[in-house]
């Protein structure tokens, strides 16, 4: 497993972003400006030196935005505290709802967690420069291990620990609130039919081949060639200077209407019979010797069988997405979550 996949960033339903600019404030005793509340919700209070000692991994990113005095600087305070203050609160309060569902217990949730950092030492095993014991036997290189988790924002191995248990609680809850959520065959047709245009469906074009030089000369040359008997996939190999050289000239079914390709071969292309070759068609290119095959002169749409699962999975995450959003909304608005 990457480490990636291990290693979560510290931003469980609103990202974290840094704003830039300088400033500063008025100078408070440590004590006062730990005591501060910076959000509220139902009785509870929420105080600054609880949200920044829960973001702690961050220091080093904050102090290279703001500098080393970043927790005076007025930007921070106006944009960058009150988003960990949100951030926190709102975890918070997921969390007490999953504990008020009692969806998984401790032991459960420390197993889970103990599991996945287990994972994360494996992948920094260094039997030769190690100096830390994963319990198994073998040495970790410390040093490497330390740096990953920094940048992901973590401070050490235990801040990981501690929100991987508040990512899966909140995980758990997620799929608690849509576990019952489906999408029902009138509601996936009703899709297909409203998207058949757009979503589902292959305008009028062709198996486009073209050969291509760089003058008409070259290009008349080529149309003698061809109407000699030589092989078209043939010659293409031997001149076309791109990729189709490796395809007989392939460019795969092209939609006449394809804004992606130049106008000018589109048109030489497109007044061709099945099987036909062109003359020497000009554009920005040079100069093209056309083949179509499989001609479609009117729209074709994609079966709805075909495609009907790729609808399902997509209306099951929008529905789902959903109703994570009003959940969450609803549950913040019940808390009368406010920041300060």
């Amino acid at each position: 497993m990457k480490f990636n996949k291990l290693i979560c960033k510290i931003s469980f339903i609103l990202p974290v972003f840094f704003f830039m600019t300088s400033c500063s404030s008025v100078e408070k005793t440590q004590e006062a400006i730990n005591n501060e509340v910076v959000a509220t919700y139902d009785n509870v209070k929420v105080t600054r030196g609880e949200v920044e000692s829960y973001f702690a991994g961050f220091h080093d990113a904050l102090v290279e935005r703001y500098g080393e005095d970043y927790k005076n600087n007025k930007e921070y305070l106006d944009n960058q505290l009150k988003i960990f203050a949100e951030n926190y609160a709102q975890n918070k309060i997921l969390i007490e709802e999953f504990d008020k569902r009692a969806l998984a217990t401790d032991e459960e949730i420390n197993k889970e967690v103990e599991n996945m950092a287990n994972e994360v030492l494996h992948l920094f095993v260094d039997e030769e420069n190690g100096t830390l014991d994963d319990g198994d036997g073998h040495k970790i290189n410390e040093e490497k291990l330390k740096e990953e988790l920094n940048n992901a924002y973590y401070v050490d191995m235990n801040d990981y620990k501690e929100k991987q248990k508040d990512i899966l609680k909140i995980d758990k809850l997620i799929q608690d609130v849509v576990k019952d959520i489906n999408v029902t065959e009138e509601e996936i047709k009703a899709y297909y039919e409203e998207n058949k245009e757009d979503k589902f469906s292959t305008g009028p074009g062709a198996q486009m081949y073209h050969i291509l030089v760089n003058t008409e000369e070259e290009a008349l040359n080529v149309k003698e060639r061809l109407n000699n008997g030589e092989d078209y996939a043939a010659i293409a190999a031997e001149l076309n200077p791109d990729s189709t050289s490796q395809t007989g000239g392939s460019l795969g079914f092209v939609e006449y209407e394809n804004p992606n390709y130049d106008q000018d071969f589109l048109a030489g292309a497109k007044n061709l019979k099945e099987g036909e070759i062109s003359d020497p068609v000009k554009t920005q290119f040079g100069y093209h010797i056309i083949k179509v095959t499989d001609v479609r002169n009117e729209p074709q749409y994609d079966d709805f069988e075909s495609v009907k699962i790729n609808i399902e999975e997509t209306l099951l995450v929008e529905k789902k997405q959903n109703a994570v959003t009003e959940f969450s909304e609803n549950l913040f608005k019940e808390k009368n979550l406010k920041l300060k």
